[in-house]
């Protein structure tokens, strides 16, 4: 147990609280990363307390923990360091770096980065993603953007924009051939069923959007309406079927029309635009044809509006255009669709990955978007969980982690089931600063109380002191091993890192004319003009058409 007490003295009440501040400030600062309680209503104690030699008066000892201990012994305090791996940060007490190599671990290779706005949760992300680049510069690169704040990397890797929404198509029943070797480690039938369950968790989170109920006699007609969509393009469980052209939305609700039987029914023949001619069918029992038209009379409205390009084909191939790719949400911000949108093209880029031949990195900002719908995580629980099959590493950033949680009976926090699947195979985990950390929820997924604590006080970014603070978790033979970071992050530091970090198009315009402002003599020669630069961006920058062209 220790006890610190600090008096000060100033020639006046001004000078006085200025230097409190300071004081304070210093104290939350490295080394020391301590909290300061003023002594209200115990001056008369404070200053026994505070005087040499004087008894103890306050009596305000507290714990010291082995990370005090590691300050005056650097040595004892572990850190980590992989020779094939990524800078992750700086060691907050040993004032080294710390290098990981995400895929050594024997837990997947998804990653995840926790942290309020301002935190330096974006800053981490962007770090951890360009460094895995640079390291192996075949692996394809998707970004998921639903607020612009990935310009940056975007423009590093020269990847081709891609505006989502509208009408660029997203197609929720894509199904792609797995290879063979693949297909040894995860079943044969794997495939088909991922599919079909993608594909009613689109559904239940389109009908917890409008706010509708999905009855079972409703999601029931879902379900054979995906498997005949299937059915008729040849798609079976057989991964040999694989290979055929996807059935879209569009043929699923024709499925639905075909057991409605609905004939000539006037008011659903007004879906002219959705449904074919021919929609006669018998050989379904009364109360799933009555699901059927109720499904068809009142919920697919929006699939001929503002969801068109979920009817579609997926607008996009993750193996053109070096595999680098820009989905840019931005069009959807602050709108509940955000969440259905990126599960879609999570959906997307996870069977075009099957195809790969090299590694995919997925970074998803801002995923709470996604991760607050309970039928995402149940999809996002399959994707994990057999991502390392496919090469594919998923590395989300999300602002809270209460998401992951629920109450049980007696009011216990406790993590979901499909979160306590994504949390385990996850090879490495950065905590930013986050109000909604506490020790309860910090024991469900493997850290102490300390640890727990040290992530809720962590210092956020700011340039001028040109550091955050962040709590490391890697998965080390099944246990998590924590290990508290600076992640610094300035042009005195790091300045080519910090200009791709920073950019901004709205703030900073022509990205090669940011770069040449920020670096001076330190941009690369033989970069191409702005004008030359510009011109070839255009090229890869499309929305997609209505009629299934481009726009340019």
């Amino acid at each position: 147990m220790t006890s610190t007490y600090v008096s000060l003295r100033a020639s006046s009440e001004e000078q006085l609280l200025d230097a409190a501040k300071t004081m304070k400030q210093r104290f939350k600062e490295q080394p020391a990363r301590c909290e300061v309680v003023p002594a209200h209503f115990q001056q008369e104690e404070m200053a026994h307390s505070a005087a040499p030699l004087v008894y103890d008066s306050m009596n305000k000892a507290t714990p010291m923990l082995g990370r005090a201990l590691a300050k005056q012994m650097p040595y004892t305090s572990n850190n980590i360091y992989e020779p094939s791996g990524i800078e992750v940060g700086i060691h907050h007490d040993r004032d080294e770096p710390t290098i990981v190599d995400p895929y050594l671990r024997g837990m997947g290779y998804n990653m995840m980065v926790f942290g309020k706005i301002g935190s330096g949760k974006s800053t981490t992300s962007k770090k951890i993603l360009t460094q895995l680049k640079k390291r192996n510069p075949e692996m394809n690169v998707v970004l998921i953007d639903p607020l612009e704040g990935l310009a940056g990397p975007s423009k590093l890797f020269d990847a081709e924009q891609i505006v989502v929404g509208g009408e660029t198509g997203l197609n929720p029943l894509e199904i792609k051939e797995t290879p063979e070797e693949k297909l040894s480690v995860v079943g044969r039938t794997t495939p088909f069923s991922e599919a079909m369950e993608r594909f009613i968790s689109f559904v239940e989170t389109f009908y917890d959007l409008e706010g509708r109920e999905l009855e079972a006699e409703k999601k029931n007609v879902w379900e054979k309406a995906g498997r005949r969509a299937y059915n008729e393009k040849g798609i079976t469980k057989d991964p040999g079927t694989h290979g055929n052209e996807s059935p879209t939305l569009r043929d699923a609700i024709q499925e639905i029309a075909h057991i409605a039987g609905v004939g000539d029914n006037p008011e659903i023949h007004q879906m002219g635009d959705l449904l074919d001619a021919d929609l006669s069918e018998t050989d379904v029992p009364l109360r799933t044809r009555e699901a059927a038209e109720r499904v068809l009379s009142e919920d697919i409205e929006a699939f001929r509006t503002r969801y068109r390009h979920f009817t579609k084909e997926t607008g996009f191939d993750l193996n053109a255009h070096g595999g680098s790719f820009y989905l840019d949400l931005q069009l959807k911000e602050g709108k509940g669709e955000t969440g259905l949108m990126l599960g879609l093209l999570l959906t997307s880029v996870y069977e075009m990955a099957k195809e790969s031949d090299d590694p995919t990195m997925i970074l998803i900002d801002e995923a709470q978007y996604l991760t607050k719908h309970a039928d995402n995580l149940t999809f996002l629980e399959q994707v994990v969980r057999h991502s390392r099959h496919y090469d594919l590493s998923l590395l989300f950033s999300t602002q809270s982690i209460s998401e992951f949680y629920a109450k049980d009976d007696e009011g216990t926090s406790a993590l979901k089931s499909q979160a306590e699947v994504i949390f385990n195979n996850s090879s490495m985990m950065c905590f930013h600063h986050l109000d909604d950390m506490t020790p309860e929820f910090g024991s469900e997924i493997g850290l102490n109380a300390e640890e727990a604590t040290f992530v809720n006080s962590a210092l956020p970014g700011d340039k001028d002191r040109g550091y955050s603070e962040m709590l490391l978790a890697v998965d080390e033979d099944g246990t998590r091993e924590c290990y508290p970071q600076r992640v610094e992050m300035s042009m005195d530091v790091n300045p080519v890192e910090f200009s791709i970090v920073d950019y901004e198009p709205s703030d900073h315009g022509n990205w090669h004319d940011y770069l040449e402002r920020q670096l001076g003599d330190r941009f690369a020669d033989g970069q191409p003009s702005s004008d030359e630069s510009e011109s070839e961006t255009e090229e890869h920058r499309s929305v997609m058409a209505a009629d299934g062209g481009e726009q340019q």
